[in-house]
């Protein structure tokens, strides 16, 4: 995932091209790079996030039926809203302050989100789970993760769904 967010970031900055670097202005070769390692960044970065979310969540919360459904969901539902709200930002972004200063910006971000998950989250889902570990599970009045079987009625696994979808 990493890999692809500097890709995705390289690309942002060889698209604009970044104003101030001494890149050549945008060419059809450019902008077809710049749009291969974007396409290939957001495919590592987006194909893993499933199973890192799975990975985290049965980290806190241990095996709970109808999981990977609710992290599915949480992530397509993501995926979709960001689709269709990210151009109508950029498009205004880049009316305001123009095309290179926009894919400046978009880079930044995600070089920034690089660096926060390279360097300053490595421990996240371990401290995570040493913090919640032997506190009572609010559903069930119990701990998660002590090996007590989890119910699988519809009413909770509403409950818990939407308890595990809002602290992700």
């Amino acid at each position: 995932m990493l890999g692809g967010l500097a890709l995705t970031a390289l690309s942002f900055a060889l698209l604009g091209p970044v104003p101030g670097l001494a890149l050549p202005p945008a060419s059809t070769p450019l902008i077809l790079l710049a749009l291969v390692l974007m396409g290939v960044g957001s495919c590592m970065v987006f194909v893993p996030a499933l199973a890192a979310m799975m990975a985290v969540a049965l980290e806190r919360f241990g095996h709970v039926d109808g999981l990977e459904d609710v992290l599915s969901g949480l992530l397509n539902s993501s995926y979709y809203a960001g689709g269709g709200v990210m151009p109508m930002l950029g498009g205004a972004l880049t009316e305001s302050v123009g095309f290179a200063r926009s894919c400046t910006l978009f880079g930044t971000i995600l070089a920034a989100h690089f660096f926060v998950l390279r360097y300053g989250l490595r421990s996240f889902p371990a401290a995570a789970v040493a913090g919640r570990a032997g506190k009572a599970d609010p559903v069930e009045g119990h701990g998660a993760r002590e090996g007590v079987p989890v119910s699988s009625s519809a009413v909770h696994m509403g409950q818990r769904g939407s308890r595990i979808a809002a602290t992700l």
